[in-house]
């Protein structure tokens, strides 16, 4: 939609092939629905792929400052929350609209909705000659590919853009789904399901501590959510895939040491020396959680190790504040594409100029958003990223 607005607003005469009945649809999902569309902190390590200078140089080209100019002159409000950008609405539908109206207000700006492309190929004379499955024969002079890449494909996003991105030459970095949900078959989950907690989880990936986030997460009967296991989850994805040992560490009580919740614990045993641990913990953490952690215990090798006294409070308070502060929790899998937020993989930057989204082996074919082998992290960066790349695109094409 972006790259259309742009092209169009050159005068240029845009025909948009939307393969949904209707245009943005996966714009609504974004963001719990408030659709996030930008984030004061940008730095460049919120982006990832396999050749960061060239997403760097790409996003180089649009400021924050001049992407909210673009957001406001369609008539997006913003608003500022933590450095978070929403709609003022808090509505995604509202980007929507605003994005749709645009192009509509060019009357030059064709739409043509469930038009799914069936073939793209290259006349004698240099065009574009493209073909929908509801047999719309379109001849053109430059292309633009915005497809996606494959998470949830129910918005439409199905993979095909790599086959066509293939066609014409260029190589894709293998996809992988990322910021989603991960699985464990840790049978502890189907006692902590529906628990929200305020945690730190650290990655480990054959046993080498690779990255830490931290924020809530939802513990659920297949394993755990929440932004901080989003953020994690590309790198799980492709760990996975190379056949490695994936295992997350958990601390849910982050902003206390060791020592420190040793000390809460031991002050509430001498209130009341007959309250076990969940007693004592029952009013910071939830019972679900608690009952979990106990059932942890007893997957220990010795699961008698607290049995009739064997330990004193102190020993089992050593015991405990470890498992707390460092609860481990295998994982076999992600929830895949179907849940994924966005793409890791797609075609290679160094196959696309940078300054103008253009092929390198195609002179006036463009590729802009998800299809290029660029994904961001929660906070409105792969929603910058498609803006980018699509004012680029829509810019030189």
């Amino acid at each position: 939609m972006v790259a259309a607005i742009f092209a169009a607003q050159r005068g240029k005469k845009v025909v948009v092939l939307e393969s949904n009945e209707i245009l943005g649809k996966k714009i609504y999902s974004t963001g719990n629905g408030k659709c996030n569309v930008c984030n004061l902190d940008q730095a460049f390590t919120h982006f990832h792929g396999q050749n960061p200078d060239k997403i760097k140089a790409i996003l180089q080209h649009v400021s924050l400052e001049q992407l909210i100019a673009f957001l406001e002159s369609i008539g997006i409000l913003l608003t500022n929350r933590n450095g978070y950008y929403y709609p003022r609405s808090e509505q995604a539908s509202s980007v929507v609209y605003a994005l749709e109206t645009e192009i509509k207000r060019h009357k030059r700006c064709l739409i043509y909705p469930n038009s799914k492309l069936r073939t793209l190929s290259r006349t004698k004379d240099g065009f574009f000659e493209l073909v929908t499955r509801n047999d719309l024969h379109i001849k053109s002079c430059c292309v633009i590919l915005c497809m996606g890449g494959c998470a949830l494909p129910k918005s439409g996003s199905d993979g095909s853009g790599y086959y066509y991105a293939k066609q014409f030459g260029h190589n894709i970095v293998q996809p992988y789904p990322a910021l989603c949900q991960l699985v464990s078959k840790d049978p502890i989950t189907r006692y902590w399901a529906g628990v929200r907690v305020r945690s730190r989880v650290v990655l480990w990936i054959d046993e080498q501590k690779v990255a830490c986030e931290f924020g809530e997460c939802m513990l659920t009967d297949y394993g755990i959510s929440g932004i901080p296991v989003f953020q994690l989850s590309h790198l799980v994805a492709l760990a996975l895939r190379e056949k490695k040992n994936v295992r997350l560490t958990l601390d849910f009580f982050d902003e206390l040491s060791n020592q420190q919740l040793i000390a809460f614990w031991k002050e509430r045993h001498k209130k009341d020396e007959k309250a076990d641990f969940i007693q004592i913990n029952q009013a910071i953490l939830p019972y679900k959680l608690l009952d979990a952690i106990e059932k942890k215990m007893q997957q220990k090798e010795n699961p008698n190790v607290f049995s009739k006294g064997a330990l004193s409070f102190e020993q089992k308070c050593e015991v405990y504040a470890k498992l707390y502060k460092n609860f481990p929790l295998t994982i076999c899998d992600t929830k895949g594409f179907d849940h994924a937020q966005t793409t890791a993989g797609g075609v290679q930057l160094d196959q696309i100029n940078p300054n103008t989204m253009e092929s390198c082996f195609q002179k006036g074919l463009f590729f802009a958003g998800e299809l290029l082998d660029c994904h961001g992290d929660c906070g409105g960066y792969n929603l910058q990223w498609a803006f980018t790349t699509g004012m680029l695109a829509g810019k030189h094409a």
